[in-house]
């Protein structure tokens, strides 16, 4: 089986933002559909709804210009990947061009193809690509992300292939707590004491040392979740809001000492990518903007808003930290000073110092109500402000006249250079 069991039927070019030298250059190929008219035809339809549903996925939906997305079209003689007995598949075995199969190191769902020829094909039809999508024409439950994604047509194929892209164009590890499946992992307890190299997983405890401790709030605990039992995976559900940052135990498949950036991402359970995972996402596709698409496109207004709420957070944060020091230094100042009075006036003078010390507290008490009603006040009019300067941002027509300006600077620096 293999290059003999089909044919290329042909490539086009479905996403078009320029030069292939200027842009991040995607190639989505088809494996295990038949040489038909009908088959080709599910597989330019399915090629079109993963790219409708990448851009509408954050942070792609900010990055649309950064592509340019091919489709090659390679018909086979039979349906399918290969569904081994040894995983408790069917045995069905069809002749595919790029030799599909499941069951890839003793895992059913590990879904791989023949890499060597994806790239034979890839490189003769689109040698400037970045990063390959193989969409199988399976519906069983599968995928893989080494140098190549690779994606079956599951019920939920659509965040198999982001979470495997993740992998494949981004670096991005694994967040789940398992390998084989939890209750099934007899070897994954602990998590070797040796830091990953991918941007969203770590071993590291330390608040001010880990690789997204500028994305931590003062006021998230650390380690924010702990796994109780490191012969299992974790049960608990999630103790902070959904998008908190801190340190989650279980990932890169260990059920501990290992940790993930939020309780949920889509490189753990197929959640809205996570905030460390948008931002490796963004760092790997700006270079493809050009200036003018960066300077004046919307990825700075939203890197800009983000940016400034989290600021408004941290404010808030600190603020309130700033009134409970102030108001636990100000109830002992006050119970100091009434011993210190006491013993130097006479009974009953005494209760004079009593009578002291409760204006004194009540004094410290209003003052901290001050003090938290205007860190809130301060945190509203600091959101509303980001609010209005991001749709000020948005909407403001100067940057579109400014933008226009750009691409005509371009255009007389092409034409006379």
């Amino acid at each position: 089986m293999g290059t003999l069991d089909g044919r290329i039927v042909g490539t086009t070019k479905i996403e078009d933002h320029g030069s292939p030298a200027e842009r991040f250059n995607l190639v989505i190929i088809s494996e295990g559909y038949q040489d038909t008219a009908a088959d080709l035809t599910q597989f330019a339809n399915d090629a079109q709804t993963f790219v409708n549903s990448l851009f509408a996925t954050p942070p792609f939906d900010t990055f649309r210009t950064a592509f340019n997305i091919y489709r090659i079209d390679v018909g086979s003689t039979d349906s399918g990947a290969d569904d081994p007995l040894a995983c408790g598949g069917s045995g069905a075995a069809p002749s595919t061009y790029f030799d599909a199969s499941f069951c890839n190191n003793g895992i059913y769902r590990l879904l791989e193809v023949n890499v060597n020829t994806v790239l034979d094909v890839v490189n003769a039809e689109v040698p400037q690509w970045h990063q390959i999508l193989v969409i199988v024409n399976s519906i069983i439950y599968g995928g893989s992300g080494g140098n190549i994604a690779v994606t079956s047509k599951a019920g939920s194929w659509i965040n198999i292939s982001l979470h495997e892209l993740g992998h494949a164009a981004f670096s991005l590890a694994d967040e789940y707590e398992y390998y084989e499946g939890c209750g099934i992992d007899t070897n994954r307890n602990n998590h070797p004491n040796t830091e990953p190299s991918e941007p969203n997983v770590t071993i590291n405890t330390n608040r001010n040392t880990v690789k997204w401790a500028d994305l931590i709030l003062t006021s998230t605990s650390i380690p924010t979740t702990t796994n109780a039992n490191c012969a299992l995976c974790d049960p608990q559900a999630s103790p902070v809001p959904t998008g908190t940052v801190g340190l989650f135990e279980g990932a890169h498949y260990y059920h501990c000492d290992a940790f993930r950036p939020e309780f949920n991402c889509m490189m753990r359970n197929y959640a809205p990518f996570c905030a460390v995972c948008r931002r490796k996402i963004t760092e790997v596709l700006t270079p493809y903007l050009d200036d003018c698409e960066w300077e004046f496109g919307t990825i700075r207004c939203i890197e800009n808003k983000d940016t400034g709420y989290c600021k408004c957070l941290r404010t808030e944060d600190q603020g309130y930290q700033g009134c409970d020091r102030y108001e636990d230094h100000g109830y002992n100042q006050c119970k100091s000073w009434s011993k210190s009075c006491s013993k130097w006036l006479p009974w009953p003078l005494s209760y004079l110092c009593k009578l002291f010390e409760w204006v004194c507290i009540a004094w410290v008490w209003i003052s901290n109500i001050v003090c938290v009603v205007w860190i809130w006040i301060s945190n509203i009019v600091c959101t509303l402000w980001i609010f209005v300067s991001y749709i000020v941002c948005i909407v403001w027509p100067g940057r579109w006249i400014r933008k226009w300006f750009c691409f005509r600077a371009k255009e007389r620096v092409s034409l006379h250079g």
